[in-house]
């Protein structure tokens, strides 16, 4: 298994379990920390970053594997953008504004591209 590929199944995981922590906090209505949040954040725009600067190039064009591996990056992609603009949109009062539909949408966004980047990457 390549180091690259270790580093980005690492990055992502990492994301993920700090988005669930996150998401915890939200459902007990506990305060955001920033900090955690900016981490999860990063950890989720490195790993998607080494995936397809790295990795993704390496599939050849038109078969199963680079097609399961581009999909895999547009929904981590769309979890980003979603993770991005769902406090926009949700505003100063997040409830009155469809915020918890947005966080469970990033959620399960995120989570069905790491899923799809998991088995991705072990065919790879």
């Amino acid at each position: 298994m390549p180091t690259v590929l270790l580093i980005v199944i690492a990055l992502l995981a990492s994301s993920v379990a700090l988005g669930m922590f996150l998401g915890w906090r939200y459902l007990r209505h506990l305060p955001a920390k920033p900090v955690l949040i900016g981490v999860h954040i990063l950890l989720g725009l490195a790993g998607l970053k080494w995936m397809v600067i790295d990795l993704l190039w390496r599939t050849p064009e038109g078969t199963a594997l680079h097609s399961v591996g581009y999909a895999a990056a547009l929904l981590l992609a769309a979890a980003l953008l979603s993770g991005l603009l769902a406090p926009v949109l949700a505003g100063p009062q997040p409830a009155a504004r469809g915020g918890p539909v947005a966080q469970v949408l990033h959620a399960g966004v995120g989570l069905a591209g790491f899923a799809l980047f998991i088995v991705w990457a072990i065919n790879l």
